[in-house]
C-alpha cells in the first residue's frame, strides 16, 4: 500500500503526462516505486552486533551472572532483536541513508533501461523517479535531452518535489515535477508530429511482498 499517493492521484498524473507529451517530442514516464530493496539482512546484521557485543558490558551490571550462561543470553538476545527489527520503521530507520540512496539509484537505472527509456528513435526519455521507503526522487534522462538541459534544471525541480514531500503533500509535489518537466522539454525539445513510443501513465512497481 503506497502512502503517497492514491488510485486516483495515479490517474490524474497519467492525465497530465498525456497533455505534457502533446507539447514535446521527448518520451516521459514517472515512476512509483514502493522500495528498492528489502534490506532483509539488516535485522540480523545488527541483532547479532549487539549479541556479540554482550560479553563487554554485562560485567559491568550491578550484580554477578555466572560467565557460562552468557551464550544462552547472546543466543536469546540474538533471536529477540532478529525479530524485533524486522518491523519495518525500525529496520529502515536501522539502514544509512546513503546505503537507502544508493541502491534507490540503481534501482532506478535498472527501470529506465526495463522500461526501453534509453532505445527511443531521438534518445529523449525522461523519467521521473520516487522510491517511496528510501525518501529518493531522481529525474534520469537520456542523451538526447542531456544535450539540450542543463542537468541543474533537473535538480531544482527535485528539490521543490522534495519540499512538497516534506510539507505533506506529496500529490502535489508529483504535479509539480510533471508541469516543471513540461515546461522545461517544451521549451527545449518542442513537440513534433512523432509516435508515442512509451506509456503516458505512472508506472508502479511493488516489490515488498503483503
Amino acid at each position: 500500500m503506497f502512502k503517497l499517493i492514491n488510485a486516483t492521484e495515479q490517474s490524474n498524473l497519467r492525465a497530465k503526462i498525456e497533455q505534457l507529451e502533446s507539447q514535446t517530442s521527448a518520451e516521459v514516464v514517472a515512476v512509483l516505486q514502493d522500495q528498492a530493496d528489502s534490506y532483509r539482512y539488516i535485522p540480523s546484521l545488527w541483532a547479532a552486533v549487539v549479541a556479540l557485543s554482550l560479553p563487554f558490558w554485562l560485567p559491568l551490571l550491578p550484580f554477578w551472572l555466572d560467565a557460562s550462561i552468557i551464550p544462552n543470553i547472546q543466543v536469546f538476545c540474538f533471536a529477540t532483536l532478529a525479530l524485533l527489527f524486522q518491523f519495518t520503521p525500525i529496520k529502515y530507520g536501522m539502514v544509512p541513508k546513503s546505503v537507502k540512496h544508493r541502491r534507490a539509484a540503481l534501482s532506478a537505472r535498472e527501470v529506465f533501461l526495463d522500461l526501453g527509456l534509453h532505445s527511443t528513435k531521438a534518445n529523449t526519455g525522461v523519467m521521473l523517479f520516487v522510491s517511496e521507503a528510501e525518501h529518493y526522487v531522481e529525474i534520469l534522462v537520456d542523451h538526447g535531452v542531456r544535450a539540450k538541459i542543463d542537468n541543474q534544471q533537473w535538480q531544482l525541480l527535485i528539490e521543490r518535489f522534495t519540499a512538497h514531500v516534506k510539507a505533506g503533500n506529496a500529490y502535489m509535489g508529483f504535479e509539480d515535477a510533471i508541469d516543471g518537466i513540461g515546461s522545461t522539454l517544451t521549451a527545449a525539445l518542442p513537440w513534433q508530429d512523432s509516435e508515442n513510443e512509451l506509456p503516458d501513465h505512472l508506472v508502479v512497481i511493488t516489490n515488498r511482498k503483503a
